[in-house]
Parts: structure tokens; sequence; C-alpha cells
């Protein structure tokens, strides 16, 4: 069984500072020999950048991005390295696909996000066959990375990682999004602005025509440069 590596995020005081977490598991139900190792950055802010970060010091042939205020169920993880086989590079959880949902979000809030999905897949053709392309809930392999230069403005990186990785084969699992009950939301009108100029500079890197489209296929079960 290959091993994975995780890059959790989370912000932490008024700062904002982000930190990122990167482990080792073997997986479910096996070894118990996990090693983990938790990095706190104190020079960079921005939880794209601490993904990134994740991504640089993650060791296994599978890396995971999820947030650690438990709005991404860890439960889930299993389930989405489970997805993975020779034909798959990405597994993405998502909150469109039947047995998926959102929990506890207001009117507004779901109204802001169904434009927003709307938006990057009307704008961006290599993410048109993904339910969810704005999650932040995904498990990459290590290869599809290689080489590869991500400079995601905000905290839209598997939009980011989808459109400069095209060809990338991917795969969705549904789960179900709950609002944290602690703590304040990282969208403010200032990450909304940023995720318009995001996506319009994703729309140039694609209209250039930078590879093919990837697929896209639901699972039959519920800025760095990287080596």
């Amino acid at each position: 069984m290959s091993s994975s590596g995780v890059a959790v995020r989370w912000s932490t005081g008024r700062s904002r500072s982000s930190s990122s977490t990167t482990t080792r598991p073997t997986g479910r139900g096996r070894s118990p020999g996990r090693r983990s190792r938790a990095t706190r950055r104190t020079g960079e802010r921005g939880l794209a950048t601490a993904v990134s970060r994740g991504f640089d010091e993650a060791v296994g042939e599978l890396v995971a991005v999820l947030d650690a205020d438990l709005q991404h169920p860890p439960e889930r993880l299993p389930d989405l390295l489970d997805a993975f086989d020779a034909d798959v590079d990405v597994v993405v959880a998502s909150r469109h696909l039947e047995g998926g949902g959102i929990v506890n979000w207001s009117l507004g809030r779901r109204l802001v996000s169904r434009g927003a999905r709307l938006l990057a897949r009307g704008a961006l053709p290599p993410v048109r066959g993904v339910s969810d392309p704005l999650s932040g809930f995904f498990v990459v392999r290590r290869s599809v990375l290689a080489g590869e230069s991500l400079a995601p403005t905000g905290y839209k990186i598997l939009l980011e990682l989808l459109v400069r990785c095209p060809a990338s084969r991917t795969r969705e699992v549904p789960y179900v999004f709950t609002e944290r009950e602690h703590g304040r939301s990282k969208l403010t009108l200032a990450e909304y602005g940023n995720f318009l100029r995001h996506l319009a500079g994703l729309r140039r890197h694609a209209v250039r025509g930078d590879g093919t489209t990837g697929s896209s296929e639901e699972s039959p079960t519920p800025s760095g440069r990287f080596p």
C-alpha cells in the first residue's frame, strides 16, 4: 500500500497567520507506525502558501488537502484514498454529488457559492467536468505536481491545480460540508476580489490552450514548484 501525506491548513489569531501540517499515515486499519510533523510558519501568511508548503514537505505518493477546523470531515479521508486506482490522479470531495451537501449555510452564502461555481465552470474549460471545482478537500498524486508552478490567489488551490494540470484524471467522492462552530470565516470582500482576479488569470491561461481537458468521474464509494 502506497504512503500518503496530508497538508492541513488553519489560521490562528487576528494576524491570520497560517500553518501547515504534513503527515504520513499508513492508511485505514493498517500499521500504527505513523509519523507526523507539524510546521509552524512565522514569515509567511495565507492559506494557499500554507498548502504549497505542505506539498513541498509531504513525503507520500498521495497528498491530501483539508481544513483543520473540521468543516472538511477528516473521517472521510480514507474514502478519498480508497477511490484512487491507476487511472486516477486527483480525488475531489464534492458537496454537489448525490450523498453530499452543505449544512448550516445561509441562503446568501449558498447563492454566492453557487454563483462562484457557475463562474468557474463557465470560464474554465478544464474544470467543467468537475461538480465541485472550488472544493478545499482533495487528494492529488505528487507526480501530478512535478515541475508545476502553482500560484493561487486566495485559497482555491484545487481550481489552480485543475487548470494548470488539465490532463489530470479526476474522480469525485461525495461529502457533507458543515459550517464551523467556532472562529470566523475566511470569506471577506477582499477574498471575493481575490477569487475574481484568480479566475481572470486562470482564464487567460486556459484560453492559450495549454494542455487538454482532464476527465472526471464519480467514485462508486460514498506558490511553489514541486519536485
